[in-house]
């Protein structure tokens, strides 16, 4: 009985060790990846490690449809042409409906997943943050990276561009 009791003490100690999906950056090293502006997941084959300093950073240029252009920072909705001054009715009514609330429209931004996914829209994120431009973090939790720009879930359609991101791990 004692040796049934271990084991399924064993089995479950394996089973509640996290996901790891991607690989893990040696200290000093960094990868690149590219993140499409139209596609809501954009996976970077990276495993972010809890309480590690990273620094990540983009390039490049994007667009919500008839938006001008933006880079990774995103824009606000009353920087994009409306027949009123200084105000976006259309992107200023949707505001409440971005992923990243606090963040700019289009905005490069990072969710963390610690289970395997092709859609990751149906699970929860360890952890979220924007990067814009470029970051530098320590995760509260371990996780795959996975970036998108700042949108609504169903609005990606009429986003184009793609942005160079590196990740560099500093610690």
């Amino acid at each position: 009985m004692r040796t049934i009791i271990l084991l399924l003490i064993s089995c479950l100690a394996i089973q509640a060790k996290p996901y790891q999906a991607g690989r893990i950056l040696p200290p000093a090293s960094s990868a690149s990846c590219k993140v499409k502006a139209r596609e809501p997941f954009n996976p970077s084959g990276i495993w972010l490690q809890k309480g590690v300093l990273y620094e990540i950073s983009a390039t490049g240029s994007i667009r919500e449809g008839s938006c001008k252009d933006s880079d990774a920072a995103g824009f606000k909705a009353s920087d994009c042409g409306s027949p009123l001054p200084n105000v976006d009715l259309t992107l200023a009514g949707m505001e409440a409906l971005k992923r990243d609330k606090k963040s700019n429209w289009l905005c490069l931004t990072a969710a963390l997943y610690d289970q395997p996914s092709g859609d990751f829209k149906n699970l929860l994120a360890v952890q979220q943050f924007s990067i814009g431009r470029s970051l530098r973090l320590k995760p509260a939790a371990s996780g795959q990276l996975v970036l998108f720009v700042n949108d609504v879930m169903t609005g990606y359609e009429n986003n184009s561009g793609t942005l160079s991101v590196t990740i560099k791990r500093i610690q």
